[in-house]
């Protein structure tokens, strides 16, 4: 997964970090949460079932949260559909 939204870099894409440890799949346009609660699983698992959908790139974690601030996006739980 990481290889594949990488470009085969194996790294975040915004601040070039490498440590596999740091690195997870972000939604380009943000909307991660409602998309779990829909998918009602692994995203990566999803991913892989949908021949990796374009919309999402690597990043670190700190980048992710730098992202998050920016666009204001929430992290908290939805309520159930």
């Amino acid at each position: 997964m990481i290889n594949y939204y990488s470009d085969g870099s194996m790294q975040c894409y915004k601040c070039g970090d490498k440590n596999l440890n740091h690195l997870s799949v972000d939604h380009i346009d943000g909307g991660g949460h409602k998309q779990k609660r829909k998918i009602k699983g692994s995203i990566y698992i999803w991913l892989k079932k949908e021949e990796f959908p374009i919309g999402y790139q690597i990043l670190c974690m700190n980048c992710q949260t730098i992202k998050k601030r920016k666009n204001n996006e929430q992290n908290k739980t939805l309520p159930p559909s």
